[in-house]
């Protein structure tokens, strides 16, 4: 990671990985409630964002005193970018 970065040091980038592994697990749950859809989870360090639509999953580290309606803002320009540029980013057809 570029130096400066909030996840340079390897404690920090740890806690924001084990913080995406919840938010993952919680987007798959099984159980009574079932996976949720979309996941907010905010700390000191960050606000982490999880969204599992359909063909895609999203997963975001924010600024911690984001407001959610401007997460989910900032989400779905992420988003609307993305599959913009999906073709540009991903290998979505292979021969093989």
């Amino acid at each position: 990671l570029p130096a400066g970065s909030p996840y340079a040091e390897p404690a920090a980038l740890e806690r924001l990985l084990r913080r995406y592994q919840r938010a993952q697990a919680r987007t798959h749950a099984k159980g009574r409630d079932g996976p949720a859809h979309e996941y907010f989870a905010a700390s000191d360090s960050e606000l982490v964002v999880a969204w599992r639509g359909a063909g895609f999953e999203l997963y975001v580290a924010l600024w911690p005193l984001i407001q959610l309606p401007a997460a989910a803002a900032a989400c779905s320009q992420l988003l609307r970018w993305l599959r913009r540029e999906e073709k540009a980013l991903f290998l979505t057809y292979t021969k093989y």
